[in-house]
């Protein structure tokens, strides 16, 4: 048996199989009786949803890959602990290099090609980001967040974050803000969103330089919020 993709036990379980033939081997039933069903991160996401759709943002799917100008340099990240990546091997276009380690550049990829749409832009997306975890066997851990943003001509923080305040009212859920300094935000225009203590997401108002290179011409505000850690609560 000779192949490249040989990672696990399991694949020579695999070629093993197959050179044998599945006909051969006898079916046997499984012993006990399972149903399936959505798992708790996925109900509470469909009901983020739902609660974002509710307040008039319109849902984005985008691709959880991206290149590093776009998830770091673009977001004035270079060099700092925000711009950590999980690089891909072998890729076969450096615009899918890298996986993303939080939403808002695939929020900004998208409000750049839609600067042509009649403004206020309401956009969101609930999806995977990867983020570096040396203790993780890959070198890394997958995390279901919430990225939301608004952007018009008079889009200020206290309009992202009346939206913020509504989305942790019907999830149940208690928060605080903490002033932060990040450099994809204007200063003294960013919080840290901290509940049970524990820090879930960052809100503020994009900085000019960010926009620039998304090439968006008008202010936007954003927040993101870890919805693996809010889900995993009674």
């Amino acid at each position: 048996l000779y192949r490249q993709d040989l990672m696990h036990a399991m694949d020579v379980v695999e070629d093993v199989a197959i050179s044998r033939g599945y006909a051969d081997f006898l079916p046997v039933m499984p012993s006990q009786f399972t149903v399936g069903g959505l798992s708790r991160i996925e109900e509470f996401s469909d009901r983020v949803r739902a609660l974002m759709v509710g307040m008039g943002f319109q849902e984005i799917i985008s691709n959880i890959l991206g290149s590093p100008q776009d998830l770091r340099d673009a977001m004035r990240l270079e060099g700092t602990e925000w711009g950590q990546l999980v690089e891909v091997d072998n890729v076969m276009s450096l615009n899918f290099s890298a996986l993303r380690q939080w939403m808002l550049p695939s929020l900004l990829r998208v409000e750049a090609a839609s600067n042509r749409a009649f403004y206020p832009h309401r956009i969101f997306e609930a999806g995977e980001v990867a983020r570096p975890d040396p203790a993780q066997a890959l070198g890394s851990r997958t995390v279901m967040v919430l990225g939301g943003m608004i952007a018009h001509a008079d889009a200020h923080f206290s309009e992202i974050h009346s939206c913020l305040d509504t989305l942790f009212y019907y999830v149940g859920q208690a928060y605080s803000l903490e002033p932060i300094q990040h450099p994809s935000f204007l200063a003294g225009r960013a919080g840290s969103i901290l509940s049970e203590g524990k820090r879930v997401g960052v809100i503020g108002e994009l900085h000019p330089e960010v926009l620039e290179r998304w090439q968006i011409s008008v202010p936007a505000v954003a927040f993101e919020i870890d919805l693996t850690q809010l889900a995993e609560r009674p």
